[in-house]
């Protein structure tokens, strides 16, 4: 058996690092674990925020090359979309150079490169071998919602972790679900020239802002040539190509990305042997210091249930160093939290909507300004 460590991180996403590098810079000895040299860095490098921002910055670049043409300057051609996905990996290559073992282990912290799960209160297991930690950390993350209709199997189909590898640009796509992850893709395949039909079940884009700017967004996005079906769900895929809504219309596409949202699932743990609960659908239960019914493992990032950004797994950590190593205890308060959806215009949100105000019966000002008089 291994030493003692004073912390156990399962997990090197935004999250798992910024507990583990945080506390070993502290001297406290922590061990973190991930499955794979590839994976560190989790979904922010490997499958969103990094690749996601990188491919947005090429589509504007071409929108802007296609429309040269009022000027005199004529562009023409398909854009190469391996060539994209090239400058992508370029992109979370400068990342990935400072966020893998080897590096972290020139840092004094120890990285297992492994799949751990719980052989005790305190113990995990990785590889075959035992670590012991007075304090445990899940940092694992969430996993993309999968489609389940009939006829799901006949299509293409993508989420936000496997579209980097679509070799060719689509002539259309069909988004199910209008969120951030869909709104931030679907502008940007709008304007790499691929039709874009987005359906929804709800009654409008990206349900969690303020109505007022999700219409100018809905406006924007039909400029770029988008079309949206509201209120509507996916009845069954007819053909490879051919989707059927439960109004009965029926849409043509080529390629389906679905982003109906994110599920939590530590099952894999063996969460039960270390006495950590879970709910209905496999996340740990977690108190307002986002500890689980084992209160010596601490949970952070996604699988908190929590916001799920990177920069919020990164708040998490640094309330869980302070409650360590402080008498003072702080609960987690998501009353002040940030958030952007990177798409055009971006959509900027800080603190509680109009709506939480509402139900929580707090008086409120409201005041709105628009740039129709900007010089």
């Amino acid at each position: 058996m291994s030493d003692q460590y004073d912390m156990i991180v399962i997990g090197a996403g935004s999250g798992g690092l910024s507990m583990a590098l945080g506390l070993n810079q502290l001297g406290l000895k922590v061990l973190l674990i991930d499955k794979s040299d590839r994976s560190i860095g989790g979904e922010c490098l490997n499958n969103w925020c990094i690749p996601s921002k990188a491919f947005i910055h090429v589509s504007k670049i071409i929108e802007a090359a296609n429309a040269s043409g009022k000027y005199g300057l004529i562009s023409s051609g398909k854009p190469d979309l391996k060539k994209v996905w090239q400058y992508v990996e370029r992109s979370k290559e400068k990342i990935r150079a400072h966020e893998n073992a080897e590096y972290f282990r020139n840092q004094g912290l120890e990285v297992i490169l492994g799949t751990a799960r719980f052989t005790g209160r305190n113990m995990v297991e990785i590889n075959g071998d035992q670590y012991q930690g007075k304090k445990i950390t899940i940092a694992t993350g969430s996993q993309p919602k999968k489609l389940k209709v009939p006829g799901v199997e006949m299509v293409q189909y993508f989420d936000n972790e496997n579209i980097w590898e679509l070799m060719e640009t689509p002539d259309s796509m069909l988004f199910v679900g209008a969120g951030p992850i869909n709104m931030e893709l679907g502008q940007a395949f709008a304007r790499l020239g691929t039709k874009v039909i987005l359906v929804e079940q709800g009654e409008r884009i990206l349900a969690g802002e303020d109505p007022e700017i999700s219409e100018i967004l809905l406006q924007q996005s039909r400029a770029l040539g988008m079309e949206f079906h509201f209120s509507c769900q996916i009845k069954k895929f007819v053909d490879k190509h051919t989707v059927q809504l439960d109004s009965g219309l029926n849409l043509k596409f080529n390629v389906v990305m679905v982003g109906i949202g994110r599920e939590i699932d530590c099952r894999n743990l063996c969460p039960e042997v270390a006495n950590v609960s879970l709910d209905a659908k496999g996340g740990p239960i977690v108190d307002q210091y986002l500890r689980t019914t084992n209160k010596n493992v601490l949970v952070i990032g996604d699988a908190t249930g929590g916001p799920q950004f990177s920069h919020a797994a990164e708040w998490q950590a640094t309330l869980h160093i302070s409650n360590l190593l402080s008498p003072f205890k702080r609960k987690i308060d998501y009353r002040k939290f940030s958030r952007v959806t990177f798409t055009c215009p971006e959509v900027a949100s800080f603190g509680q909507s109009e709506t939480d105000l509402k139900q929580n019966n707090i008086p409120y000002q409201k005041l709105s300004h628009d740039f129709s008089e900007d010089d």
